[in-house]
């Protein structure tokens, strides 16, 4: 038997299972909840609740923590499909290193690797390329190693995903969004013809039903918006896994977008077992089924360290030492002589250090002013306004800008003087910089009320946001 494990935001997912034809037999099956405060995003927070809840697990089935493979998902994870000449293994990890270092400055290091898709002979590949951050992935591996655990393999769970829609044939001409439901998160992906072109994360923070309903339409609406911007072939269905029957029929009745349908998406056709799963257990189930043919992270992490630090020869090592060795007497003399001047070294280097400080201090608030300055012109440009409404006020607008400082970029403003309302879209580099944003303006004596639905995450690394800001009475009475 072998095993899957996925780490949601709230559970921890294992399923033990043997491969049949067509799918797979599920033999076993345990869940356990996480404490909030243990994972976000797919990082680990909390290392000795998540050890505590592990180990507990494998307390009740040890089967099931025998050299498992690992599913994992979140934004320090980038998945991109490349046409790329043909190259050797080494040169597609240094090709694939130049090609995410614009998205992954962030990162505590960088691991990548492929999937090929399709190649000719002696000619160009598309592939799937993938960027993880190495430190966040080697912090999964260590965990589970710390307990006792040896991870097999790190699975990304978005591909498992992909495989899937790519099993199927009767999704190949389609062009549909498959939404996943994982706890109080989402994951959706857009296909068109059956490619995957766009991935995007968003967390749910009601759950309350009808507010439920209301923020997964407001998020197909979003996608809508972005397959017209993007010339892609117009959806025609909205997949979703992890919602219940009577939330997709409430949901549809609500939808304004009556040419798209909304389904229930069933992807456990031709396996055994699975009534034994949760209605929400998707990842280490595709992970089960698809995982041989999908990219390992541990792998990725193991063989970019080996093109970043190619191994020595025997020759250079010995070579190495014999200068060491002829070099040994020279560095005794020099450091005689350097004894005598080390303190005006010192001083020296305090000195500079000191100014070279201040100087990248005041370089720093430059910067910082001028990205203010054109941030804050640039919303003023964007902003569109019924020619009888009131505009916004330059306080309003200072606020909007106050906090950016190219940590959250706006895309989008609009203001409706009639309601008071500004719409407004945006992206942040971190969901913590995009909630510092969101609670600075709930802050302000200028707003009334400032609606948050929540964030998703771009294979960009970013994060986008959508707000919907209330003026408060003051100062629509001052614009007025």
């Amino acid at each position: 038997m072998k095993s899957s494990i996925y780490i949601s935001a709230d559970k921890i997912q294992a399923i033990g299972y043997i491969k049949s034809k067509p799918g797979i037999t599920v033999k076993d099956y345990l869940t356990m909840p996480l404490p909030e405060g243990t994972m976000l995003d797919g990082r680990i927070l909390d290392v000795a609740t998540l050890s505590i809840c592990l180990t507990k697990m494998r307390s009740q089935k040890p089967a099931l923590f025998a050299a498992p493979d690992l599913v994992i998902d979140g934004g320090f994870i980038l998945l991109r499909k490349l046409e790329v000449p043909l190259l050797r293994k080494d040169q597609y990890v240094k090709f694939l290193t130049e090609e995410f270092a614009s998205v992954t400055v962030n990162f505590h290091g960088l691991a990548c690797g492929y999937t090929t898709l399709s190649s000719v002979p002696g000619g160009a590949s598309t592939i799937l390329a993938c960027a993880a951050d190495s430190g966040l992935v080697e912090a999964y591996v260590t965990t589970f190693k710390s307990i006792g655990i040896k991870v097999a393999t790190v699975r990304i769970a978005a591909q498992t995903l992909i495989k899937h829609v790519s099993s199927r044939p009767e999704l190949q001409d389609s062009t549909f969004v498959l939404n996943v439901l994982d706890g109080m998160n989402m994951i959706s992906m857009i296909f068109d013809k059956g490619e995957n072109v766009f991935t995007t994360r968003t967390r749910l923070y009601s759950e309350e039903r009808e507010q439920l309903r209301n923020d997964i339409l407001e998020n197909l609406s979003g996608l809508v918006q972005f397959t017209q911007s993007e010339k892609f072939n117009d959806l025609q269905y909205s997949y979703y896994v992890g919602l219940e029957e009577e939330d997709i029929a409430a949901m549809s009745a609500m939808s304004h977008f009556p040419d798209i349908e909304l389904q229930e998406f069933y992807m456990y056709a031709g396996s055994r077992g699975t009534e034994v799963l949760e209605p929400d257990t998707h990842f280490a189930f595709l992970n089960s089924l698809h995982g041989e043919d999908c990219i390992d992270l541990v792998d990725c992490v193991r063989v970019t360290d080996k093109v970043k630090k190619p191994p020595a020869s025997k020759a250079w090592i010995a070579l190495l030492v014999m200068l060491v060795a002829a070099l040994g007497g020279i560095f005794a003399y020099m450091s005689y002589l350097q004894s005598g001047i080390d303190y005006d070294i010192k001083k020296i280097n305090t000195f500079m250090d000191d100014n070279e400080s201040k100087l990248n201090e005041v370089k720093r608030n430059q910067a910082q002013a001028a990205n203010a300055r054109g941030l804050k012109a640039a919303l003023e440009a964007k902003v569109t306004k019924d020619a009888e409404t009131p505009e916004l006020s330059r306080e309003v607008i200072e606020l909007l800008t106050g906090t950016m400082q190219g940590s959250v970029v706006v895309g989008t403003v609009s203001f409706n003087g009639a309601t008071s309302v500004i719409t407004l879209s945006g992206r942040g580099s971190s969901v913590n910089n995009v909630a510092a944003y969101v609670e600075t303006l709930r802050n302000s004596e200028l707003t009334g009320t400032v609606k948050y639905p929540g964030y998703g995450g771009g294979t960009d690394g970013w994060y986008t946001f959508n707000l919907e800001i209330t003026l408060a009475k003051k100062e629509v009475a001052e614009n007025e």
